[in-house]
């Protein structure tokens, strides 16, 4: 999950610089075979993932210099365009599982150049290499990828309820990039704001196990950055306004995170514990709020980084 943006007009010379955490439940899984000619296929394929994993695969052999290509069998793959990131998780999957099979060296960082991940944010790759609670320091003026800064394994006790509307799609493609032209001007103490609340409160909660100060300083960030993005996702904070109902709802009742990942529509709560969480949950549904396209998910933290096994061991 993406938790927003420190300083997006890049005020010090280093643009973007994010907040995000791994998350259990949602994981991106293939099985892949050398092939003379690349194939993708699966229960979860569909046309446009198809075309989205046979042009990464193509990239591949292009810097690679290889003819050769891989048989890909989807098993898993989170929503797409949904702020899972599953571009990135797949795309990295599939150049790690090419690496492993032609015998080329591996580094998460420079794979994502290759296959065009990372533009803005380093949450992704440093998710799929690491897992746990993260932080980058935004792409300097020689367009890098943005470095790590933090990686923290994050409470697993603390839980994750996620709201995901099926019937909207987050901004991607071109519609996300002509957004990101449309965004206003980010001053400068703002963006020393949320990084006061990110290395003051953030970092210590995270460290220290402190649930209500992390509840203030994410719902500050998620708050500033709402109200940010808030001009290209028709006024609101939520890119969804059913996700918003149940959010807005769960804050008033519970001390609780909430927000959303990147462009959504997907909405995220955090608890301090399963119990309160499950308490919520029931409460929400008997309001009726989880109906028609809207769908709950209960998860937590993932504190590991992506893993690679031969068939022979599964």
């Amino acid at each position: 999950m993406h938790f927003g943006f420190l300083d997006p007009k890049a005020s010090l010379g280093r643009q973007y610089a994010s907040l995000g955490l791994a998350i259990d439940g949602f994981d991106t899984e293939i099985v892949t075979s050398s092939s003379g000619l690349s194939e993708v296929f699966g229960d979860c394929c569909n046309p446009e993932i198809k075309k989205t994993t046979l042009s990464m695969i193509e990239k591949l052999q292009s810097h690679f210099r290889l003819n050769k290509g891989l048989a890909v069998e989807l098993r898993s793959i989170p929503p797409r365009h949904s702020g899972f990131g599953t571009g990135t998780q797949l795309g990295l999957s599939l150049a790690k599982s090419f690496c492993v099979h032609y015998n080329f060296p591996f580094s998460s960082i420079e794979l994502s150049r290759i296959i065009g991940r990372g533009n803005r944010s380093g949450i992704g790759t440093a998710a799929f290499e690491n897992g746990g609670f993260l932080i980058d320091g935004g792409k300097g003026v020689e367009g890098l990828m943005p470095p790590l800064l933090f990686k923290k394994n994050f409470p697993v006790s603390w839980k994750i309820l996620l709201i995901l509307d099926h019937s909207k799609k987050g901004l991607h493609g071109d519609a996300e990039k002509n957004a990101i032209k449309r965004l206003p001007v980010f001053e400068k103490q703002l963006s020393s704001h949320l990084c006061h609340e990110t290395l003051l409160r953030i970092l210590p909660s995270v460290i220290e196990k402190d649930f209500s100060s992390f509840v203030i300083g994410l719902n500050e960030i998620q708050g500033v950055m709402g109200n940010y993005f808030s001009v290209v996702q028709g006024g609101s904070k939520f890119s969804s306004l059913k996700v918003k109902t149940v959010m807005s709802w769960l804050e008033k009742k519970y001390n609780v995170a909430i927000g959303q990942s990147s462009w959504g529509p997907t909405g995220f709560v955090f608890f301090e514990n399963e119990e309160t969480l499950s308490t919520a949950l029931k409460q929400i549904k008997k309001e009726g709020m989880i109906n028609g396209s809207l769908q709950a998910v209960v998860t937590r933290a993932s504190n590991v980084g992506a893993s690679v096994k031969k068939i022979k061991d599964i």
